[in-house]
């Protein structure tokens, strides 16, 4: 079973998300992954879309079994939400664009 780990904020926008499966991966182990991402940059540690400082980690089953079965979803979903993000900053929608409004 494909389970995945996002970095949401208090609105659910997820900042970032990492997928495992389950005997291959952890919960722990994905959320360390998504630590370092933030800390090390070139990732916020708050919500770009929100300015929400208060993030937490959130773990879901999605309904693949393997990652290769999951990898198609997980790589439309993401295409879709970066050009949902990309169609948000362009319309001055997100955090960063409102605050030097």
């Amino acid at each position: 079973m494909v389970r995945i780990v996002q970095l949401l904020c208090p609105e659910r926008h997820c900042l970032l998300a990492v997928a495992y499966e389950e005997g291959v991966g952890s919960f722990v182990e994905a959320r360390d992954a998504l630590q370092a991402m933030v800390s090390k940059g070139p990732f916020n540690n708050w919500c770009a879309l929100c300015g929400s400082r208060d993030l937490h980690f959130e773990e879901g089953v999605t309904k693949f079994q393997t990652l290769e079965e999951a990898g198609p979803s997980l790589g439309a979903t993401m295409a879709e939400n970066a050009m949902a993000r990309a169609a948000l900053d362009q319309a001055g929608m997100t955090y960063e664009k409102r605050r030097l409004n």
